[in-house]
């Protein structure tokens, strides 16, 4: 049986659970954490079910990527995330250093780029590849190996994973 990576979509997953558990949740000092707790969540909850023998989490940076270059309004129409999400970040990669979970993020890409690059490596190499992420346009790069796990609003989209 062929091994799996279980690729992460780490903002994405992130900033969904941000708005999915109450602000409330905090540590003594008052430091939001909401989304490293249903982030955390959601990854164990991912790790129980596909029992990747690979995990890695992706994210994005503050740069530019090459399609501000292209297009220069690029998302120009979002807001910047709120500070009670962003001061969560550097906690969230924290405890992924802990969990010797590799974070993977590179200048000019977003993470969908990186989980896209990395899943037609893993499929070149003969894994399977799950990929969980909130992002609609990753079912660009579903194939037999490679499965996307995405939710809306607590719904399940029914492209399977590979299970082992």
């Amino acid at each position: 049986m062929s091994k799996t990576i279980l690729l992460v979509d780490g903002f994405s997953l992130a900033y969904r659970a941000f708005y999915s558990y109450p602000l409330t949740l905090t540590l003594s000092d008052g430091q939001p954490i909401n989304a490293v707790y249903g982030f955390s969540a959601l990854l164990m909850s991912g790790i129980e079910e596909f029992k990747p023998d690979y995990v890695s989490v992706c994210f994005y940076r503050k740069e530019p990527t090459y399609r501000h270059q292209i297009y220069k309004e690029y998302k120009s129409h979002r807001p910047p995330p709120p500070e009670e999400f962003s001061t969560q970040v550097p906690l969230l990669r924290d405890i992924l250093e802990k969990m010797a979970i590799p974070s993977i993020d590179m200048a000019g890409y977003e993470a969908d780029d990186l989980m896209g690059t990395l899943s037609k490596k893993a499929e070149a190499e003969g894994l399977n590849c799950v990929i969980m992420t909130g992002d609609l346009d990753m079912l660009q790069v579903v194939t037999k190996t490679t499965h996307v796990v995405t939710s809306k609003k607590g719904e399940r989209f029914g492209l399977p994973a590979a299970r082992k």
